[in-house]
């Protein structure tokens, strides 16, 4: 599950974060737009599962026995969810597709800094998870923590009610995602040209013993 690779000690690329994020949006979009309406009321890592795809992930959302169908409901209400991954107001026993909404948000929260949000501090009916994302992750685009904010707002009024509105959303800022993979991975390359250009002498011995460990290697064959 993704609860057991998080465990694992696997830290997910925003990319990574991204495509799983897609994946389970393209499954509520067609739980959501079902009819009668399904709502799943409690997606979590551990309701998720996980088959490596070459370096990502194919995703499947497991566990319906917390399912909510909104037209069936026949008085009364229930609590269904998992606290620290469920919307404030299933507390009260409502839901919606927003529902569902924020708690794919926390999970991604989860995804990115390792942490349940469980065990995260709160003020009022919101979980304080910017200041513990921005610490382990400080190169987060802006971008997709305003989306985040947006998925997981307390108020169903402000949160992003539906799957196809995500989806919208991170079209217009997969570009600007992908381009920070690549800034990420140019950055290393530039340390090292800063290290040659300023130490020439290290860089030299370095160079140096390289080339006796390949003249070793071709004596060898």
């Amino acid at each position: 599950t993704l609860a057991d690779t998080i465990k694992s000690g696997v830290r997910f690329s925003i990319q990574n974060v991204f495509s799983l994020a897609i994946q389970i949006i393209d499954i509520l979009e067609k739980l959501h737009h079902h009819d009668p309406p399904i709502i799943h009321r409690d997606i979590k890592p551990s309701n998720i599962l996980l088959e490596p795809d070459g370096k990502d992930y194919k995703v499947y959302l497991t566990d319906f026995g917390a399912v909510y169908n909104p037209l069936l409901q026949r008085g009364g209400s229930t609590i269904a969810g998992t606290y620290g991954y469920m919307s404030p107001e299933q507390l009260m026993g409502m839901c919606t597709p927003a529902s569902d909404i924020y708690s794919l948000g926390m999970t991604a929260v989860h995804m990115l800094t390792e942490e349940p949000p469980w065990k995260m501090p709160v003020e009022g009916l919101k979980i304080q998870y910017e200041p513990i994302l921005r610490k382990v992750r400080p190169d987060l685009n802006e971008s997709v923590l305003n989306l985040l904010r947006m998925m997981t707002d307390a108020s169903l009024d402000n949160r992003i009610g539906s799957a196809s509105e995500i989806l919208d959303f991170l079209e217009k800022i997969k570009g600007t995602i992908e381009q920070k993979e690549q800034q990420d991975k140019i950055i290393p390359l530039n340390r090292m040209k800063y290290f040659i250009v300023n130490h020439p002498f290290l860089f030299c011995i370095c160079t140096f013993f390289g080339g006796l460990g390949l003249c070793q290697l071709i004596k060898r064959k």
